[in-house]
């Protein structure tokens, strides 16, 4: 999987997002608006919480 993320980097196509952000509400929404995007790219989301069951 890293040198999947290396690859993507390196060419330019990896959208990383730090923020932290619930799994059920906020990621779907941006993961859905990115595809809707002409040139959209992979996304790798670092910071996941499940709020619903108070995960990290």
């Amino acid at each position: 999987m890293q040198k999947t993320i290396n690859l993507l980097r390196s060419r330019g196509e990896l959208r990383e997002i730090d923020d932290e952000l619930d799994i059920y509400l906020e990621i779907p929404h941006i993961a859905y608006v990115e595809v809707k995007k002409e040139k959209s790219k992979a996304l790798l989301f670092t910071n996941v919480v499940d709020r619903k069951n108070n995960k990290k």
